[in-house]
């Protein structure tokens, strides 16, 4: 290094020198303990920390790159905090599901987390969606001002499920009934190698409890096409009340098992957000307390 900066070498033989030999030599030794410093400086950093302000300027400007990274953690963070304390989103304002909303549909458009087959292969299911779920969110999945709305492929799934919307915030239906889920312990039970669906809802006078088969769409992969069969009252008596007859007749009139259809459209191993054929927005968690109701 110093003998490429310094191609000239510097007399030791100080009184034969002219002045302006001196003045010449002081000012290459004056460049070179310089040049040394610096070597020394640059060498040394990583084992004394010595600060590089070149290096803090490109870290600067790498964390603020990174700070504006799409993090899928933090924003599922939030928007766990967005639906929590709206009963399960019955008491939701306008403001507060066009927030939900706008960061569903971040997570659904920024992450591709839902694998093609999860309705097809018996292992990709048990690991992502079998099990139990608790719904810990219902409205609808659009609002009407909203920039940016859903959009659903072949909404009758071939012509066999009914095209219908209704408001459903903080509620599920069965059998034409509305059941209010505000504050209330919601089940969805998945079992994809025994093609069954299981809803359950815990209200004060007992269980509802409504159960059926479970079939992957032919037009798109991340939708569940369910034929309800089971419905089931329990009262806190003990007494069962069994509508599953009300879905054989609906199915003679209509000429089709097929009661709706859930799409998944964001799922990891703690959330899922699913869309349902009726203009429905589901939250489900694994554990029921970190959206609170």
């Amino acid at each position: 290094l110093i003998s490429l900066a310094f191609p000239h070498p510097i007399s030791l033989s100080y009184k034969t020198m002219t002045t302006t030999q001196r003045q010449s030599n002081q000012r290459r030794a004056s460049s070179l303990l310089i040049v040394a410093a610096a070597f020394i400086t640059t060498t040394t950093t990583n084992a004394f920390e010595i600060p590089n302000p070149f290096q803090s300027v490109f870290s600067a400007s790498s964390t603020k790159t990174s700070k504006n990274k799409f993090n899928p953690t933090a924003t599922k963070q939030e928007l766990w905090e967005a639906a929590s304390f709206t009963n399960n989103g019955k008491d939701a304002t306008i403001e507060s599901q066009k927030r939900v909303l706008n960061l569903v549909r971040t997570l659904e458009t920024q992450t591709s987390t839902v694998p093609d087959d999860i309705l097809t292969n018996s292992d990709v299911a048990q690991k992502y969606l079998d099990g139990t779920w608790y719904l810990k969110y219902t409205a609808p999945s659009n609002v009407a001002d909203e920039d940016d709305l859903y959009q659903v492929d072949d909404v009758t799934d071939g012509g066999s499920v009914p095209s219908y919307t209704y408001s459903n915030k903080g509620t599920v239906r069965a059998v034409g009934i509305k059941v209010d889920t505000a504050n209330k312990e919601t089940k969805q039970i998945f079992d994809i190698a025994s093609s069954r669906i299981v809803n359950k809802v815990d209200l004060d006078f007992g269980t509802v409890r409504v159960a059926g088969k479970v079939r992957p769409s032919d037009t798109v992969s991340n939708r569940a096409v369910i034929g309800f069969d089971e419905c089931q009252i329990t009262l806190k008596s003990g007494f069962v009340i069994d509508l599953g007859w009300v879905f054989a007749l609906l199915a003679i009139v209509r000429g089709t098992s097929d009661s709706g259809w859930l799409e998944t459209t964001y799922i990891d191993d703690d959330f899922r957000v699913g869309r349902g054929n009726a203009g429905s927005l589901f939250l489900l968690t694994r554990d029921p307390s970190v959206i609170q109701a």
